[in-house]
């Protein structure tokens, strides 16, 4: 936005953020039960991803973050004796979970739930496990079992003897007694980056943000809210126009011509041209302008190259703007003595008016006492948030760069 100077409409900057997921930040609360605070949120220290509950923590750090802790290895084991007619089978990852006679079935299915199905109902699995009686299958599970997968602990206390576990479960139960206090943080909210949250897509926090993302796709009011100071503290201009209020912003402060100003005659030339054809698309503009010159004063060549690099140049100072949609419209001039009126309603919502008799719109009053953002919520209140029918209502919250 600053190389370009471009004019943009301020919903349309926070539907920029929110289509990509390495653009924003969500902060995540829990819902609390009417006249209760809300419940703390549990998250994983190592990614910052939030949870219900402390065990959904230490199963996805478990499974995300098993190097972090152990040292994994394939080991050779002797394959389980018995008689074994079938086996069962996941329906959803298509994984043999071996046959139910089988002494640690349960604790297989157990891990297997909390390792490849977090976010599934363990009931739902139950349910749809699969029965498979085919002799091969059933030799594909015994040979699976000769090889089992070793978890052993990368960092003991000096003089202690190396601890390994042969299954999940064991493991997850070592860093449950262990090492809980460095994997799992209580917060009362977490602030995680949106890719991250991506990268989990059956999540419980992943699916509210992406509910949350469509309703403010939709009308982007609290986004738009939660840009509009940190713009204006990047020195970005932000005004309304219109009789519809619609807030625009941009790099570039717009700057108004005075009656008798004074400028040079290559400028002049431009700025009359545009006076005259508002909202013409900056890729035709040397092409129509070329015509325009030939018939107003064809003493003077036309040169593509200085009037383009004059354009831009009154673009960059705020004399013409230039919208997202490749309009372009030339600042009217402001009556003497006031400097804050315009003299223009935004021409795209009123194309047939003219800068000569267009009503007057007052600028935008800058933010004084409260910082213009959605932020999150103060360490052990609850979160509330307020939604406003008119655009430019601000809630107020502490500075999340602050918290």
């Amino acid at each position: 936005m600053r190389a370009n100077h471009l004019t943009y409409e301020l919903f349309q900057v926070a539907k920029l953020f929110m289509e990509k997921s390495d653009r924003f930040i969500a902060s995540i609360t829990r819902k609390p039960a009417e006249g209760q605070k809300p419940e703390k949120v549990f998250i994983c220290a190592l990614d910052n991803m939030p949870f219900v509950t402390e065990e959904e923590v230490l199963s996805h750090a478990m499974t995300h973050h098993t190097a972090e802790f152990f040292t994994v290895e394939e080991v050779e084991v002797e394959a389980p004796s018995g008689n074994f007619p079938f086996v069962n089978r996941c329906p959803f990852t298509k994984e043999l979970l071996g046959p139910p006679n089988y002494h640690k079935y349960e604790a297989a299915l157990l891990n297997h739930h909390k390792t490849r199905l977090p976010n599934m109902a363990f009931e739902k699995l139950q349910s749809a496990i699969e029965t498979v009686r085919e002799e091969e299958v059933v030799a594909a599970w015994l040979e699976s079992q000769k090889k089992a997968t070793r978890y052993t602990v990368k960092e003991v206390a000096e003089g202690e003897a190396a601890k390994s576990f042969d299954s999940a479960e064991d493991a997850i139960a070592y860093l449950r007694s262990e090492l809980k206090s460095k994997i799992v943080k209580q917060v009362n909210y977490a602030r995680v980056h949106g890719s991250v949250l991506e990268k989990f897509p059956e999540s419980e926090a992943c699916k509210a943000m992406n509910g949350e993302l469509q309703r403010q796709q939709r009308f982007p009011l609290d986004t738009a809210n939660a840009i509009r100071g940190r713009m204006r503290r990047e020195k970005f201009s932000i005004y309304k126009k219109g009789s519809k209020g619609v807030t625009y912003v941009c790099a570039t402060k717009r700057n108004f011509r005075t009656p008798g100003q004074v400028m040079s005659p290559d400028l002049d030339r431009i700025i009359r041209f545009l006076e005259k054809n508002q909202l013409v698309k900056s890729k035709v503009f040397p092409e129509e302008y070329e015509k325009w010159l030939k018939a107003e004063a064809e003493e003077v060549a036309f040169d593509e190259k200085k009037v383009v690099r004059d354009l831009h140049w009154l673009i960059a100072d705020g004399y013409i703007s230039h919208f997202e949609d490749d309009t372009l419209f030339a600042q009217p001039v402001l009556e003497s003595g006031s400097k804050e009126k315009e003299a223009s309603t935004h021409p795209r919502k009123d194309k047939s008016a003219t800068p000569e008799k267009l009503p007057p719109v007052v600028e935008e009053a800058p933010v004084s006492t409260v910082e213009e953002a959605v932020e999150a919520p103060k360490p052990e209140e609850p979160v509330t948030k307020e939604s406003s029918a008119e655009e430019g209502e601000t809630p107020s919250g502490p500075d999340p760069e602050k918290s």
